[in-house]
């Protein structure tokens, strides 16, 4: 008669639930029990599962070193990614910024210069509609910045302490 890890040879036999090797028993061991069963196992990481892994250990040697090796360069390559986006993305607005700025002394030294000329309707429409363009990108800004999710302080890894600042008595 057929053992449970006879029909299921990839799976060790501590690891074949109860029921099921009782099934197997019944069946005899014959191929129809084979035909009726189904196993799912679900592993979901960076790399492969342990076990998956010795089975490469068992075609390849150094197989899991080479996995482990690959999956280490893609997560550096994936966080040298995520800083150059966050780097460009912090320059953008850093220009942004710089570019408004300048933008909007032009448009002030402008009024201001339409006035001193004697140009009062322009001066005052071109001050009134800076003003109104500078005033209502802060209060877009500020509607943004409200709506983007909390974020919570960066736990510490165990181990180290957060020292904090003492104050003079």
């Amino acid at each position: 008669m057929a053992s449970p890890s006879d029909i299921v040879p990839q799976i060790p036999e501590n690891e074949i639930p109860e029921d099921l090797r009782e099934l197997i028993k019944k069946a005899g061991g014959k191929e129809v029990a084979l035909r009726s069963l189904a196993i799912a196992e679900k592993y979901s990481g960076p790399v492969p599962h342990p076990r998956m892994l010795q089975q490469y250990k068992d075609v390849m040697a150094d197989a899991p070193e080479r996995i482990f090796s690959m999956a280490e360069k893609q997560q550096a390559h994936r966080m040298d990614l995520e800083k150059s986006v966050i780097k460009s993305d912090i320059r953008r607005a850093d220009t942004g910024l710089i570019l408004g700025f300048v933008l909007f002394l032009i448009m002030g030294i402008g009024a201001i210069v339409l006035l001193a000329l004697g140009k009062n309707l322009e001066g005052f429409a071109v001050l009134g509609t800076s003003l109104i363009g500078g005033i209502g990108n802060f209060i877009k800004v500020g509607r943004e910045r409200a709506q983007m999710p909390k974020t919570t302080p960066k736990q510490i890894p165990s181990g180290k302490k957060r020292h904090k600042k003492k104050s003079p008595a």
